[in-house]
């Protein structure tokens, strides 16, 4: 068996036969395309999808811990789901965020948390143990942060950031709060975003690069839980009206402002002014109400059999997931032209740049 599937692999590496047998083979799927796409929704739904509306009764017996309460999606998520009628733990990063949290629903158990500092994660696992004998019924993994700029503007430190919340968080939060969901075979949601589950987006890379490694770990947290009873579903917005959204444009104006004067020079002030009006327009002006999103989460905690993935908005639903259906150089041409304006296509041509030491030579 080895040795067969040995010679079929090297065979699908051969130069003048690669590019010949990779395209036979999905124009092969393309034409049994609407045959599998409708076993495939049968089947998604007899599995997943046929009991959407049933949901599990509200108690203060089931406890739900959520991060990233400070604002947006995770504050609101926490109020509704206490009003409701849920024990919820309210987790923000700042004193701040707490008083207003709790000032809106006083009915909410809140605590400060850092999510990158493990011994913060401790101490939350310990309250909540000590107040839940019966164990954790969710656990809403929604702390995030996101940086726009190039990937030649940013620092390691911009990628190291990005990677520690919302990544290495998730992890070490999730991992705390493990023994506690299987006492009670509860379940796990994770706020991811449309950017892990398809191409890369220009001016994103930190935060795009940190949502593809929580979906995967995702997806294999699903997995290794599955005997456990554990469910483990992500919820993927789209573009959507969030605090994170409303500082985009400053967060890159700051961006561009620490970028080496060479470096600046090479792109030029146009190709900036390019960038600022992209992210503007799709963190400003075309955005949606994040009430969806919240809803999403929501039947995703309280649902009796939730969705692996809940993909929210227009975008995600139904724009960005044709970069996943067609080939790979296909999908990235689609976001280049859906990512790009006129000013950002203005350096394509341009003399190679030229070296640092170069250049400040040259300078007057």
């Amino acid at each position: 068996m080895g040795g067969c599937l040995e010679f079929w692999n090297n065979l699908c590496h051969i130069d003048l036969l690669e590019e010949w047998i990779w395209y036979s083979y999905f124009t092969g799927a393309w034409l049994l395309g609407p045959f599998m796409a409708f076993l495939i929704v049968v089947y998604d739904f007899c599995s997943g999808f046929a009991f959407p509306l049933w949901h599990v009764e509200p108690s203060r017996d089931k406890a739900i811990f959520i991060t990233g309460c400070d604002t947006g999606f995770g504050r609101s998520l926490a109020v509704r789901l206490a009003q409701k009628g849920f024990r919820v733990y309210a987790a923000c990063l700042t004193a701040n965020g707490v008083e207003e949290v709790k000032a809106e629903c006083s009915t909410l158990e809140t605590m400060m948390l850092d999510v990158t500092n493990e011994n913060q994660v401790q101490e939350a696992v310990a309250r909540v143990d000590a107040e839940n004998p019966e164990g954790l019924y969710a656990l809403v993994n929604n702390a995030g942060v996101a940086k726009s700029g190039l990937i030649d503007w940013f620092g390691l430190s911009d990628f190291r950031f990005c990677m520690e919340v919302n990544f290495f968080g998730v992890v070490s939060v999730t991992k705390a709060f493990l023994p506690l969901i299987k006492r009670c075979k509860g379940r796990i949601v994770v706020v991811s975003s449309v950017a892990g589950v398809s191409c890369g987006y220009p001016l994103s890379a930190p935060y795009s690069a940190s949502k593809h490694a929580v979906e995967l770990f995702a997806s294999s947290l699903r997995q290794e839980l599955r005997a456990w009873g554990i469910k483990v579903s992500t919820i993927n917005p789209g573009f959507h009206r969030t605090e994170m959204n409303k500082v985009a444009v400053k967060g890159l104006e700051t961006c561009w402002s620490k970028v080496d004067p060479v470096i600046q020079a090479q792109y030029g002030q146009s190709y900036f002014e390019g960038c600022r009006d992209f992210v503007k327009t799709h963190t400003e002006d075309v955005v949606f109400d994040p009430i969806n999103v919240v809803r999403a989460m929501e039947h995703a905690v309280t649902c009796t059999r939730p969705r692996i993935q809940y993909r929210v908005g227009l975008d995600a639903k139904y724009g960005l997931v044709w970069t996943q259906i067609f080939p790979l150089r296909v999908g990235e041409k689609l976001i280049y032209a859906l990512t790009t304006n006129k000013k950002m296509r203005s350096i394509v041509g341009l003399p190679a740049a030229p070296r640092a030491e170069d250049a400040q030579a040259d300078a007057p």
